[in-house]
């Protein structure tokens, strides 16, 4: 059914280009291997959630995945794609916006701080 629907919806948007259509995860995950799609779009079913494709996002990092779930009526986008933004003189309130602007996120934010060496630094022990 997602799969006629897909088609459905693409059918009149001549610069999007469905290369194949696959049954299974194994068969996906084989065609993705020797294609070079851009995005991938999967069905869910009942009770799974994007982060069972995890898999394909680590051995595809270029790729995007389009979740859809009929249950739910939703779709998830999904990439491990890098968003690089850059801020030329940063100030703490735009610090605190940046780590606040995560889509999606609706709780307290857990950060991890990492400073790279400093040059001519000698090397930490735990290196």
């Amino acid at each position: 059914m997602i799969a006629d629907i897909v088609r459905e919806t693409l059918a009149p948007h001549f610069d999007l280009h469905v290369v194949a259509e696959v049954d299974s995860r194994l068969a996906l995950s084989r065609l993705l291997s020797i294609t070079v799609a851009d995005v991938a779009i999967v069905g869910l079913a009942g009770g799974e959630s994007p982060g069972h494709f995890a898999d394909l996002l680590r051995d595809h990092p270029d790729l995007s995945l389009l979740a859809i779930s009929l249950e739910d009526n939703a779709a998830y986008h999904c990439s491990m794609r890098m968003v690089v933004s850059v801020t030329a003189e940063l100030s703490l309130q735009q610090l605190l916006d940046a780590l606040r602007s995560r889509e999606g996120v609706h709780r307290d934010l857990h950060l991890i701080s990492f400073q790279w060496p400093i040059a001519g630094a000698a090397p930490r022990p735990d290196n």
